[in-house]
């Protein structure tokens, strides 16, 4: 039953973090650049939405 809890991922295992963390990497700049270009139109949406100081 415990061998079913840790699945040995052997030498594929650093293939499949550089994986991950390509993916988690993408994931940042594919919602974060349209963030960064619309810098005024964001801000104010965090206001309107009560954030406090918006501008950091």
């Amino acid at each position: 039953m415990n061998t079913l809890r840790y699945f040995d991922f052997g030498a594929a295992r650093p293939v499949l973090l550089l994986i991950a963390r390509i993916a988690v990497v993408l994931i940042f700049i594919i919602f974060g650049f349209p963030k960064m270009m619309g810098f005024d139109g964001t801000v104010q949406y965090m206001a309107s939405l009560g954030a406090p100081m918006p501008m950091l």
